[in-house]
């Protein structure tokens, strides 16, 4: 088993990613790709199933750079044992990420694709849940809102 991590400010490779990848051993690569969307819900405290759209401008991340890798790898490990995967790549972004632009990408592969598909939707829940990130969103005509993972979809 393979696995590459890595918290980083500077763009994404998703080829990259699919690449480290890639194994005579697999039968299935699954990546997923977080990106900036331009409109967001906020959720309402005081009543948590009505919300507002708001167009956001960009995001910002920030990490708790070696505690966050410390997590991340153990997540991979976890995932890649779980799922006997053959390789995974987790790779976050922090800093301004713009419209559009990837703040995050996972990429597994193993023989078979239910475990490709697991594993990924499991490792990025478990990163964005887990792992010392922290997104702000900066929007138009509103001030800036630090967004706690539990609320972000």
């Amino acid at each position: 088993m393979t696995a590459f991590i890595d918290i980083t400010d500077k763009p994404l490779n998703i080829d990259q990613a699919v690449s480290q990848c890639q194994s005579p051993r697999s039968g299935a690569i699954c990546v997923f790709v977080g990106t900036t969307r331009q409109y967001t819900t906020r959720q309402h405290t005081e009543s948590p199933t009505s919300g507002s759209v708001v167009e956001t401008e960009y995001l910002e991340y920030e990490a708790h750079r070696e505690m966050a890798l410390e997590q991340l790898r153990k997540l991979v490990d976890e995932t890649c044992l779980q799922w006997a995967l053959n390789s995974c790549v987790a790779i976050h972004r922090i800093g301004r990420v713009n419209l559009c632009e990837p703040s995050i990408v996972v990429a597994v592969s193993a023989p078979h694709r239910r475990a490709a598909f697991e594993a990924c939707e499991t490792l990025v829940d478990r990163i964005k849940k887990e792992v010392p990130i922290w997104k702000r969103e900066f929007y138009k005509n509103q001030p800036p809102e630090w967004v706690h993972p539990v609320d972000a979809s």
